[in-house]
């Protein structure tokens, strides 16, 4: 879910503004109640939790590659 990327990568850039599962969770059933999503499209605790674990592992591997190609240099 995009939102859910939204709220990780926000955390992520100011580590003060870190989102929890369930934190997401509140913030996505405000956004129901301001008709800006349908309660269908809102996943349950446990599978928000388990898209965080997810999520963070591939972004660290995509970190980890990008500071690879850095280190590398252009000429290598």
């Amino acid at each position: 879910m995009e939102t859910l990327e939204e709220y990780f990568l926000e955390g992520d850039v100011d580590k003060s503004k870190r989102f929890t599962a369930t934190n997401m969770l509140e913030n996505l059933r405000n956004k129901v109640e301001e008709r800006e999503l349908d309660e269908e499209e809102i996943p349950k605790l446990q599978t928000i939790q388990g898209w965080i674990s997810r999520y963070s592992a591939q972004h660290r591997q995509k970190w980890q590659k990008c500071l690879w190609y850095v280190r590398r240099g252009p000429s290598s």
